[in-house]
């Protein structure tokens, strides 16, 4: 039981440097661009980055590093003119990992 559970551990541990690799391979391509002629981020996306720098509890410019914006991007996704009204709520969002 104890080997199982260690197994599945593992197997997670590899996911997860699995998933990383993937993420640095898809920005090497996003640094190729300039940065203003990047693609801007819907607001689904943007609710969805804020989402995860939260569960990550990562600084305003770690997130911006792994999504490849400014660290002053990132403070507007979570400005408070930003999210009144115009930002859709998170009840409104559907969010798929």
């Amino acid at each position: 039981m104890k080997l199982d559970r260690f197994a599945r551990l593992q197997e997670q541990v590899l996911h997860v440097g699995c998933l990383t690799e993937a993420v640095a391979i898809h920005g090497f391509r996003w640094d190729k661009l300039p940065e203003r002629k990047r693609p801007h981020y819907t607001p689904e996306a943007r609710f969805r980055i804020l989402h995860l720098k939260n569960l990550l509890a990562d600084s305003a410019a770690d997130t911006a590093r792994l999504f490849r914006v400014s660290t002053n991007t990132v403070l507007r996704f979570s400005s408070p003119s930003r999210l009144s009204g115009a930002t859709p709520t998170s009840s409104e969002i559907s969010f798929r990992p």
